[in-house]
């Protein structure tokens, strides 16, 4: 299974200013449907390699797009790397690419 790609809203080539951080408390991470999505299927968030939010879907047809909010207090200025992964009932685990963020 091949995950969509996460998307964050903030950023225009990769690039959050910290100033559109701050306006929400943090950088928005937003993940698309998976056509594959099953109730009890988990996802999860990892920001610079630490898992920060998980999701266990319900319905795939009201969860999605699934909407977490990396705190203000994890979004130093600099690079930072974001995925996610996700984990189906039979304990299938696949991640999606790995996406380099410039806090500015």
């Amino acid at each position: 299974m091949t995950l969509p790609d996460l998307i964050l809203p903030q950023a225009t080539d990769n690039v959050i200013q910290s100033a559109d951080i701050a306006l929400v408390g943090g950088v928005a991470v937003s993940i698309p449907a998976n056509m594959d999505s099953r109730p009890c299927d988990l996802v999860c968030i990892y920001w610079d390699n630490g898992r920060r939010a998980a999701k266990v879907i319900i319905d795939a047809n009201l969860d999605f797009p699934v909407v977490f909010l990396i705190p203000d207090e994890l979004t130093a200025i600099g690079q930072h790397t974001v995925w996610y992964d996700y984990l189906d009932n039979y304990e299938n685990i696949v991640s999606s690419n790995l996406i380099t963020v410039t806090i500015k």
